[in-house]
Parts: structure tokens; sequence; C-alpha cells
């Protein structure tokens, strides 16, 4: 084992071989040299494991590998052939292309992002969106926050800290990449108790909990996941109640930012942000790329006075939302208030989309590719939004043996191409869903997967 360590080559040698000297230009001494200590460093950790020794040859590839890839931006565009809408591992709402443009024009040069150009004194950053959330929710104020959580976490910092905190044990949720609600409002200083039972839970469980130590109720919109069967829960009007009688605030984590009627499309109703303002609410929390269809950021709406109060806790400044955000949402809240949102809002075209239209994308696509065929399907809307709800669809099919294999063919589609087409794989086929595919992508696609079959 020792020869094998020892006989690793020295970084010295490693960057006077005249591979990595002919390259100085290009790959700077100082990045090759960070590469050329790492490799050699995981060699060296490993040698126990090691059934061969590394040539300098195999560690200099190794190491021109890794400064391209890392000169070579990872994050990138992709195409949503999944069906899937709301896709979180995609990025979830994309965006407008009013919204998208304005955001990368704020980005791109100065902006009056925080400066009045009437008088020339300075105002604040949520002056550009107030208004539209007003108008669009009923809503007396509003303050925007980086994303969900950050809402979250601020309001029970700000209205509760050293507080109870009551919600339904069936709504204290895991929220995705493993946090759960509990422990962020842990985190804040504030205690969260539990009440009633997984499937049920009464305003009287409310009741009996409230104690002197108690100053919000809040109610959490199961958006991602749903309960079946034998199920009770509160309505968020005597919730409302409640906490008036007992000069508590009430709060409504509504999730996915919902602005319209959603049954209109076919789907089950999700609770919109206007509904909970009316229905009493002190705040509204939730995302906004989401079923909103903006960029992402968390929004905390409702009364001035404790918008007010939140607004000057120094976690405020902390999670305050960006420029470009500030001005892709107000762009997208315009859509709103145009009545324009199913035209220009990506999510709203594609869950309006009918489905004799996603067909006769189909119908073209089978008639492009070989080996192809047309199948009955579902698009989901994802993201935490309307657990369960499907729309129906058409799918273009490859089967096994025409072509590759289902999962060849995805990591083809995935790696070998400049714009990745992501697709799905069921029941040993790879599958397109035109539904989550942009009108602007269609071209793209059928050339790249015309090119890709042409290989076999």
């Amino acid at each position: 084992m020792k020869s094998i360590y020892r006989s690793i080559p020295s970084i010295d040698k490693v960057l006077n071989h005249p591979k990595l000297l002919s390259m100085k230009k290009e790959h700077p001494r100082n990045l090759q040299l960070y590469f050329a200590r790492k490799t050699i460093q995981s060699y060296r950790q490993a040698h126990s494991e090691l059934t061969s020794i590394p040539t300098i040859e195999n560690i200099v590839d190794e190491i021109l590998n890794n400064i391209d890839k890392l000169k070579t931006s990872s994050l990138k565009s992709v195409i949503n052939a999944t069906g899937v809408i709301l896709h979180t591992n995609l990025g979830r709402a994309p965006l407008s292309d009013t919204a998208s443009h304005i955001m990368c024009q704020i980005n791109s040069n100065y902006s009056n992002l925080e400066y009045d150009l009437n008088t020339g004194k300075r105002l604040t950053r949520l002056s550009h969106v107030e208004e539209l959330f007003q108008f669009l929710t009923g809503a007396e104020s509003v303050l925007i926050v980086n994303n969900n959580a950050s809402a979250i976490f601020l309001v029970a910092s700000v209205l509760s800290k050293q507080k109870e905190i009551l919600i339904s044990k069936g709504e204290s949720v895991e929220i995705g990449g493993g946090f759960r609600i509990s422990d962020i409002i842990n985190e804040s200083g504030a205690k969260l108790i539990e009440v009633g039972t997984t499937n049920k839970t009464y305003i009287e469980d409310y009741q009996k909990a409230i104690t002197s130590e108690c100053n919000v109720l809040l109610k959490v919109h199961t958006s991602n996941f749903k309960i079946i069967g034998f199920t009770e829960s509160t309505e968020i009007e005597e919730m409302a109640r409640l906490s008036r009688e007992n000069n508590l605030y009430m709060i409504h984590d509504l999730g996915s930012g919902c602005l319209v009627d959603s049954s209109k499309y076919g789907l089950n109703h999700e609770p919109t942000v206007q509904e909970s303002i009316q229905a009493g609410m002190d705040l509204v929390l939730f995302s906004t790329d989401k079923l909103l269809g903006g960029p992402q950021a968390g929004v905390i709406l409702g009364k001035k006075e404790l918008i007010d109060q939140i607004k000057i806790h120094p976690l405020a400044r902390a999670l305050r939302s960006d420029k470009a955000s500030i001005a892709g949402l107000s762009a997208t809240l315009m859509h709103y208030v145009n009545q324009e949102f199913e035209k220009e809002i990506p999510i709203w075209r594609m869950i309006s989309r009918t489905t004799e239209d996603v067909l006769t994308t189909a119908q073209k696509w089978n008639s492009m590719f070989s080996g192809s065929e047309i199948i009955a399907g579902e698009s989901t809307i994802g993201g935490g939004s309307l657990p369960g709800e499907t729309i129906p669809s058409w799918l273009i099919g490859f089967k096994e043996d025409i072509h590759f294999s289902s999962y060849e063919m995805a990591k083809i589609l995935r790696n070998e191409i400049p714009i990745p087409i992501i697709g799905k794989v069921q029941q040993d086929k790879f599958l397109l869903d035109p539904r989550t595919v942009l009108m602007e992508e269609e071209k793209y696609l059928e050339n790249a997967i015309i090119k890709t079959l042409s290989k076999n």
C-alpha cells in the first residue's frame, strides 16, 4: 500500500507536465495548482483502495476536466417535458417574457429601487408592489421576503417570541428539504403547540388549548399533501372568530399564493389569498413562485399595524427580497391587474391549455419522430400546490426496442445536447408531455429528438 501512496506523482511534477505548461494562458497557474492539490489529495486519501498507480497523464486529464467543469456554469436552462407544471427540482414557475425582461434589465443597470423619481428622496422598495397587492387581494399592507419559510420565521420571531402558537396536528407539516414548520417556528423563539389529531381537528381543540401564554392561531394550508377519508378540519372563518374573541393573532400560511379560481380549469378549488383576507385573517403568508407564477419570494400581507411592526424588526432587513425579484413580482402582478394571466403567465397558460390543443402538438410530434406513439396521460400541478390534482393530457412515448432503452434516451437528452430535455420514464417507456413545453421551445425539442433518434 505504501508503494502506491509513494508512487502518486507530486504536485510539482504534475504542474510541470508539458500539457499544463502549454495551457498557462488559458488556465491560470493558480487554478491549475488548486485542482492539482485537490486531485492528488483525493488519490492519497484513497490510496488503500487503489488497485493501480494513477499515471501523471491520468491526473493531468482529470485536472483539465475539473477546470472545464468549473468554467462551465452548472446552472442552465432546461426544457420541462415531464408534465409537472410546478416542478420544484426544475425551478418551479417559469416567468412571463415581461417579468424575465424586466428582471434582466434591473439586474444589469442602476434602478430606482429605493429612490423616488418625483421628489428625489429615498423610498421603500415595497412601493413597487404594495398597491398592486392591495388592489388584487384587499390587504392593507405587504412585506416581501426571500421565501415563505422566511415569512413564517419572521412573523413568529416578531409576534410570538417566548409565546405559544397553536396549530392543528395535521397541519404541522414538513415543507421540503427535510425542513418542518415546527423546527422553523421553534427556532424563532416561539413555542408551537399541536392540537387535535392528524385527521381531525375541531374548533373546540383550539379553544381548550388557549392559555395566557398563547397569542397566535396558525392555519397551514396542506398544499403539498392530502388526507382523505375520516377527516375534519376547522374553517378559517371559525378560527378568525375565535382569535378575535380571545384577542389572538390569526395567521394563515396559504403556501401556494393562488389569486384565481382554480375550479374554472377542472381542478379542485385552491384557497385564494383574497378569500383569506376576506375571512378576517390578520396575516396571510405564501410563496410567489408557485400558483402566483412569479419569481421566488415570500409574501406577508394583512393588517397594516402588524406589517409595520414586522418591517422594523432587524430580521426584516436580513430576509428582505432582492431588486430583481421585486421587479419580476411587479411585472407578474400586473398580468393579473390586466386580466391577461392566462395568456402571459406560463403556468396558467399550461393549466388552461385544452386537451385538444395538447393532442394537436402530440400528433405533430408523432408524425416527426420514428418509433413513437401517442399515449393518453395526465399532467400534474406539482410544487406543493393542489396535491393529487391532474389534468388530462396526451403524451409521446418511445418504445425501448425501437431505439435506446428508456433510461438511455433520458440520459442522452439530459447530458448530450446544449439545452437538456427532461422527460419521464414510466412502464419502460420514455415519455414527453407537450403541456409543459413552452411554445418557443418546441422547435428546438423537435430537432433535438430527431437528431438523437438518428444516431441509433
